[in-house]
């Protein structure tokens, strides 16, 4: 999961989902590492593979919610209120 931060902190998307993916295959069941992996896949473009992902962890834990509109604000998300509000969504 550190080596998804470190992807993340210098916008490598790719490789960013790459680690997290792995990460949450290590840990199952750990809803933060999902969450960054999901957050990964958005700002990679791949918005259809991430929500599914944000659905089981909402679902599990709704205050996860809370912080997707934060990560706008951060730069982690794109600043795309459709793509967004279909997080939300789930």
């Amino acid at each position: 999961m550190n080596k998804g931060d470190d992807a993340i902190a210098v916008k490598d998307w790719a490789k960013a989902s790459e680690e997290y993916g792995t990460a949450a295959k290590l840990a199952p069941g750990n809803l933060e590492v999902t969450y960054w992996y999901a957050v990964s896949l958005v700002t990679a473009g791949q918005v259809d593979k991430a929500l599914p992902l944000f659905k089981e962890i909402f679902k599990a834990d709704p205050n996860w919610r809370i912080l997707v509109p934060r990560l706008v604000d951060a730069d982690q998300l794109p600043n795309d209120p459709a793509v967004i509000k279909k997080i939300v969504a789930q």
